[in-house]
């Protein structure tokens, strides 16, 4: 999903929770919150985005495969 002037990471993702590899680089997405619903993935590529919150990266649980 590079370069595809996103604004959010779309909801319908919660639907794959064995996604291993996302990668949004390039657009404006400022919220990734709907990837804690997503704890097989390996590889998060999210830069040259708006992003201001990742503090759910911290929580027990969330992610632990990242």
């Amino acid at each position: 999903m590079v370069e595809k002037e996103l604004k959010t990471v779309f909801r319908y993702l919660r639907n794959y929770p064995h996604l291993k590899y996302i990668d949004i680089n390039t657009n404006t997405i400022r919220d990734i919150n709907i990837l804690e619903n997503i704890p097989y993935l390996l590889t998060l590529t999210a830069h040259t985005n708006k992003i201001e919150d990742i503090s759910f990266l911290a929580k027990d649980n969330k992610l632990t495969y990242l």
